[in-house]
């Protein structure tokens, strides 16, 4: 639909339309009522030759100037600039082709650079077009794209199967190693402990010495002297005064 602002894109998709259906000699070339009519709706919808030459220039700085917006597709940039020079072409201001292809190739991101000198030095950008180019920029930036990082994008860390298992692998040969030992090793002293205690529990509470090993063997009786035991473990009877 023909709005005060879409004439450039309306007049394209009319011509189309109408060359279809074999119509569009009628206004270019005869049929004068046919003929005055598009132009007055041209003139309505662009203005007269000042207008039009003043809004080419606008369209050309801003053709000029255009660049990859950030996280822009490289379809979105191609139809961007070809919309401009669609406009331009309407206004008087004709754009070919080639210039849109070295628009692109001049103006791609740092991520594009490699790729268009590859294309550069392989092919005549004389014949490129548009379509093609983008395509293989396309394409490359989907073979050359980067794989997803491990790092999550809050900072944690995810591993891989494999890293996983070996991880698991590792821990599992740290138990059965020196922590296997030293749990047999607990458990003997445990049960010696144990055994020990009940001994040592008996001769005490009988008041007589045994020859079990739990008692200190650097001990030295405050009562008779002697070495092994305690004095509250001592026979002898103390000294009269």
């Amino acid at each position: 639909m023909l709005t005060k602002t879409n004439y450039s894109d309306w007049a394209l998709l009319m011509k189309v339309k109408l060359r279809a259906r074999s119509l569009w000699t009628a206004i270019e070339k005869g049929g004068e009522t046919a003929k005055e009519a598009w132009e007055v709706i041209a003139t309505m919808r662009i203005g007269d030759d000042r207008v039009k030459k003043t809004s080419a220039q606008n369209f050309r700085r801003q053709f000029d100037a255009a660049t990859f917006k950030e996280g822009e597709a490289v379809e979105d940039y191609a139809l961007r600039l070809n919309s401009m020079a669609s406009t331009l072409t309407t206004l008087g201001d004709k754009v070919e082709e080639t210039q849109v292809v070295e628009k692109i190739i001049r103006s791609v991101p740092q991520r594009f650079r490699q790729i268009v000198v590859v294309i550069t030095m392989l092919l005549d950008v004389s014949t490129l077009t548009v379509a093609d180019l983008t395509g293989r920029l396309k394409a490359a930036e989907d073979a050359f794209e980067k794989p997803p990082s491990a790092m999550h994008h809050d900072g944690k860390l995810y591993l891989t199967e494999e890293e996983w298992d070996a991880r698991r692998r590792k821990r599992d040969a740290k138990k059965t190693g020196g922590g296997g030992s030293s749990n047999v090793t607990h458990r003997g002293g445990h049960g010696c402990g144990r055994g020990r205690g009940r001994g040592s529990d008996k001769g005490l509470s009988s008041g007589g010495l045994t020859g079990n090993s739990s008692r200190p063997s650097g001990a030295e009786c405050r009562r008779c002297g002697k070495l092994g035991y305690w004095a509250r473990g001592c026979r002898s009877k103390p000294k009269k005064e």
